[in-house]
């Protein structure tokens, strides 16, 4: 695992098709923006831990099994 400090603005790139930016820092929070190519799934931890529960399906097979219904995953999201 790598562990970085940064700044607002600062970027962080993965490869040559993801950039993480912070977009604003407060309390204990930290918000981020993401640009990563459209195929690649993007989700925070607990609701892909949320998915698994639901759905019995392994982290790693989440692409195939978001593609069967967006529509239910976005409202297990609200």
């Amino acid at each position: 695992m790598l562990v970085l400090s940064r700044k607002i603005g600062d970027k962080i790139l993965i490869g040559n098709d993801i950039k993480i930016i912070v977009t604003k820092i407060s309390l204990n929070r930290v918000r981020i923006a993401i640009d990563a190519p459209s195929e690649m799934v993007i989700m925070r931890g607990e609701l892909s831990e949320a998915l698994q529960e639901c759905f019995s399906f392994p982290v790693d097979d989440a692409p195939a099994a978001l593609s069967l219904d967006k529509t239910a995953v976005g409202a297990m999201a609200n």
